[in-house]
């Protein structure tokens, strides 16, 4: 990890199965934050839009992808989520394999629709929900949970 910053496109630049799920999953808990949650909802969209299309991996516009964030927020990450992974990981493990391309979509559909109303429901604290469903929607994606997909 770089010492002083990191990008979107550094982020997405590791060469990872399932960085769409990643790139979700943290926009999400991102959104948890009011003041936030319209930003990362419009920036949710880019992604579940491109796994509507059928992309492998997340594309941002340079200027996004580009942005310089303190690293010191994405290296506090691992300390706090790690143990959370491991418990959630207990529960979750692949199941129920699908054919990615048609749950990719419909992952990317439901998505924009919770995406959308974090961007358009104005009243306060409304983001968690939507948002929390996101990230168990991301963690089933990134570890292949049929049935936290709904299939």
């Amino acid at each position: 990890m770089p010492a002083d910053h990191f990008t979107l496109g550094w982020l997405m630049g590791s060469p990872r199965k399932r960085s769409c799920g990643i790139i979700m999953l943290l926009l999400a808990l991102a959104a948890i934050a009011p003041g936030v949650s319209v930003a990362a909802g419009l920036l949710l969209m880019i992604p579940a839009v491109q796994m509507i299309l059928g992309h492998a991996a997340p594309v941002f516009p340079r200027r996004i992808a580009a942005r310089p964030f303190p690293a010191r927020h994405l290296a506090a990450l691992p300390r706090r989520a790690v143990p959370v992974q491991r418990y959630l990981e207990k529960m979750s493990h692949p199941r129920w394999h699908t054919a990615l391309d048609a749950t990719g979509r419909l992952v990317g559909v439901v998505v924009v629709i919770l995406s959308a109303a974090l961007v358009f429901i104005p009243i306060p604290m409304s983001s968690v929900v939507p948002a929390l469903a996101i990230a168990l929607i991301s963690l089933a994606w990134l570890e292949e949970h049929g049935s936290l997909n709904g299939f």
